[in-house]
């Protein structure tokens, strides 16, 4: 019940630009000192992204970088994680999907991410569903996580392009 008071509070004081202010300034020291980064380069505006992405899976701001930790640096992919995340789209897909994610994002993305994704599909070939599981490893390096567009909106394309590269490398060396 505790628990479930605590995801309440955060989300009403999200809500109230009063308190989410100092909300977040208390999120970023805690990213800092989680993460090992400077506070000074933890970005207030990342923070409340990873807050709006974090949901109900968070209950302490304390909590925040291990809730969401592909928001402030590149995922860790391994072969262990890509084996969990990507159980369920077949081997053959992979590197197809990546490669036809590259490819579309090399150009101006200029319709919804919901549509992107099913040119993606449709240009590699697949089902649209394994092109968002194919993102979701490469954005997050886990099987589970924020909703894709809304990850997709809250990261910055390099970042994206980047990602979807490293797994694609990570793929490649297995």
């Amino acid at each position: 019940r505790l628990d479930w008071l605590n995801r309440q509070h955060l989300r009403a004081a999200l809500a109230d630009p009063d308190k989410s202010a100092g909300l977040i300034q208390q999120a970023r020291a805690e990213v800092a000192a989680a993460s090992g980064l400077e506070t000074a380069s933890v970005r207030p505006e990342t923070v409340a992204t990873a807050l709006r992405l974090a949901g109900d899976r968070l209950t302490f701001t304390k909590d925040l970088y291990n809730a969401v930790p592909f928001m402030f640096g590149d995922p860790a992919l391994d072969t262990t994680a890509a084996e969990q995340a990507l159980i369920l789209v077949p081997h053959e897909f992979h590197i197809p999907i990546l490669n036809a994610l590259e490819h579309a994002l090399a150009s101006e993305v200029s319709e919804s991410w919901i549509g992107f994704a099913k040119s993606v599909a449709a240009a590699a070939q697949v089902p649209t569903k394994h092109v968002m599981m194919m993102l979701r490893f490469a954005l997050t390096g886990e099987r589970f996580g924020p909703k894709i567009p809304e990850l997709l909106d809250a990261l910055p394309v390099d970042s994206i392009k980047r990602r979807i590269r490293n797994a694609k490398t990570e793929i490649e060396s297995r």
